[in-house]
């Protein structure tokens, strides 16, 4: 009750990067880096083939024993055919996690770091919560499946039926030692005592080695959508805070020098030795001459022109976009500032300098022009580890796919089928139910990915853009451009991953069904 509570409050912890190290200890994946010493690493890679071979042989087994003696007794083929479904779509996301290792550790070292630095935010803390709740939850059930299926039912003492099945399909002398999935294995009797034992070893030793990886490749699309939406949700709020005062949790206005990091500055009221230290900057609004030096150490360069009058401009670009506004300043002039990439950085330790507070307070449009570029940076960020999402899953959808839907259409069939037994109809039906619920999770998902963008565009509209300056309100055209469309996600680059698609899907099913049902009817 404790340890539930804790768990509630968000003291104890479990994320995806926790799963992603019981993989590596089961030998799944072999981490980069994890090991200093190199023999520890090169030990864990042949420890980490090892499974692999013995993991392939095993499927490769299983599957011809299960298309060549098994599919003899449809009830029985039916129920294995669902559990090997999964452990096969396990192993074909387990070498793809293994050939895509780097890619896939850089989109979750993003989610953790977004995470890690807006942990104070309400929805970030929702989502931990949920995650470790559910990955929980999903490892109990997970271990419980398992537990039951690779450690007590071939222990189990069988019934004269099932004996005679057994007996009929794989041709056993001794039909009492053999596993739920029998593997096949030419010119020899698996239900020998001695190999019987060995078999058992090796099949709870396997099924044991995939507990993590079921419950990690299972909840990973769903996730990892989770992550990157909840990314979106706080760029909204940033959005929506644009044209308005910019205050902390505490109350206090501040200047937000990176949002992606969460980094601001207090803006603190201008005491005597600040005036000291800027009083040599020039009057009516202009820049501080004390400050060049300064940003020309940093190769940020500043020109002033003054053939423009009545309309004054200044340009701020920054990652490669490039901005324009109208500056209010009292006297008209034009201040271009053109700031390096790779001194990004320095500029923002640059912020927290008295002279650049000076310069955003004396300067609202060009913090509104700064705060816009920092809303457009996040989005960029944002929308490349979507990039990285959609080549990484775009591979993985592919057996996904097939196999969800061979076991779909084969547990939907034996579960209406009337010549089997109730008790088989009944686990087929609850199976089918399964695979129907996490096909709608995935197709929830897929609505989410698409709103984002258009949810952020909604936002802001919504947001108070009309109290900034027109030059300001121009650029927001750009920011709007980059999301006036819905971004699907798509199935083998063809089909999109929507609610239009998927009632489709249900209506082509059901439309079987009703055929199935009338020529029963006529037959009857």
């Amino acid at each position: 009750m404790v340890s539930l509570q804790r768990l509630l409050s968000g003291d104890i912890q479990f994320r995806l990067k926790h799963v992603l190290y019981i993989m590596h200890l089961c030998g799944q994946v072999s981490l980069p880096g994890h090991y200093k010493e190199p023999w520890k690493t090169q030990l864990h890679r042949i420890y980490t083939a090892f499974n692999w071979t013995l993991s392939g042989a095993f499927c490769l087994s299983v599957a011809l024993g299960l298309f060549l003696n098994t599919i003899k007794e449809f009830g029985l083929f039916s129920e294995r055919c669902f559990v090997f479904g999964a452990f096969l779509l396990c192993f074909c996301s387990n070498c793809l996690l293994n050939v895509k290792l780097k890619k896939f550790l850089t989109i979750l070292d993003f989610f953790e770091a977004l995470a890690e630095r807006h942990r104070d935010k309400p929805v970030v803390v929702m989502l931990k919560k949920m995650e470790s709740l559910f990955l929980l939850a999903l490892f109990a059930m997970t271990a419980q499946g398992l537990t039951w299926e690779f450690l007590i039912y071939p222990l189990l003492p069988k019934s004269d039926e099932e004996l005679e099945t057994l007996i009929k399909l794989y041709n056993l002398k001794h039909p009492h030692n053999s596993l739920p999935f029998q593997p096949y294995i030419p010119y020899v009797d698996t239900s020998e005592p001695k190999i019987f034992y060995i078999l058992y070893a090796l099949f709870v030793y396997i099924g044991f080695l995939h507990l993590a990886a079921t419950v990690f490749y299972g909840s990973l699309f769903p996730f990892s959508v989770f992550h990157l939406k909840t990314g979106f949700i706080i760029l909204k709020e940033y959005t929506q805070m644009v044209g308005k005062p910019h205050f902390n949790s505490s109350g206090q206005p501040v200047f937000y020098t990176n949002l992606f990091d969460n980094e601001e500055m207090v803006l603190r009221p201008i005491t005597q030795d600040n005036q000291q230290v800027t009083s040599d900057c020039q009057e009516d609004g202009q820049l501080c001459d004390v400050q060049a030096p300064r940003l020309a150490r940093l190769g940020i360069s500043m020109s002033t022109d003054t053939h423009h009058h009545n309309l004054p401009r200044v340009y701020f670009p920054l990652d490669g976009i490039s901005l324009s506004h109208t500056d209010c300043l009292n006297k008209a002039q034009e201040t271009q500032i053109n700031i390096p990439g790779g001194n990004i950085r320095k500029l923002r330790s640059l912020c927290y300098d008295k002279s650049i507070r000076r310069l955003f307070k004396d300067n609202p449009t060009l913090y509104e022009s700064f705060y816009l570029v920092q809303l457009m940076v996040f989005h960029k960020r944002l929308m490349q580890q979507r990039n990285l999402m959609d080549d990484y899953f775009q591979d993985m959808f592919m057996p996904l796919t097939v196999i969800v839907i061979v076991m779909l259409i084969v547990s939907m069939f034996a579960g209406f089928m009337p010549l089997l037994p109730g008790i088989v109809r009944l686990k087929m039906i609850i199976m089918a139910s399964g695979i129907l619920g996490y096909i709608f999770v995935i197709f929830y998902c897929g609505e989410l990915l698409a709103s984002c963008n258009e949810s952020l565009a909604t936002t802001l509209w919504l947001s108070r853009w009309y109290t900034c300056s027109q030059g300001t309100i121009r650029n927001m055209i750009l920011f709007l451009r980059m999301n006036q469309k819905q971004h699907y996600f798509l199935i083998m680059r063809k089909w999109k991953l929507s609610y239009r698609w998927m009632i489709g899907v249900v209506r082509f099913a059901y439309s079987v069904f009703n055929v199935m049902r009338i020529r029963k009817q006529r037959s009857g």
